[in-house]
């Protein structure tokens, strides 16, 4: 169970990593490919950048 509630920094890592070859940044995922707005942006950003 433990293993579902951790993430390995290496597989964010690859994915964040994929993201950007594939789309130039996360801020473009994020905004094409999963329609967020900026203020949806901006509530990720507050929660897991501050």
């Amino acid at each position: 169970m433990r293993a579902l509630l951790e993430s390995d920094p290496a597989y964010l890592k690859a994915a964040f990593d994929a993201i950007r070859k594939q789309y130039g940044s996360v801020d473009i995922y994020l905004t094409k490919k999963l329609g967020m707005g900026p203020q949806q942006l901006a509530t990720l950003r507050s929660l897991y950048l501050d």
